[in-house]
């Protein structure tokens, strides 16, 4: 969600046609749209520089990851975290 657009939904209603956003009058209006796509942009390119940035920060365990795995072609789970060097945490610990 977006803080500009704030919780407004642009979708046509289930089974509408395609062409609600020209023809119906409940419709968003042109420059909601536009918001919108701008807003989508924003977010997609933030939670891109954002992954892009985790996988830099970690790019030495990625590595280590990749050279087991073309090693041994297979990891169970434990060795995967070992390869790559991180704490193994398991869901009831």
């Amino acid at each position: 969600m977006s803080t500009e657009i704030g919780p407004i939904s642009v979708l046509p209603e289930p089974g509408a046609d395609a062409t609600f956003v020209t023809l119906d009058p409940r419709a968003p209006s042109e420059d909601t749209r536009r918001l919108v796509d701008r807003e989508t942009r924003r977010i997609v390119d933030e939670d891109h520089d954002r992954a892009v940035a985790i996988l830099v920060e970690h790019r030495l365990q990625l590595d280590a990851l990749a050279t087991a795995l073309l090693a041994r072609e297979t990891l169970d789970e434990e060795d995967a975290y070992s390869a790559a060097g991180v704490p193994h945490r398991r869901a009831d610990d």
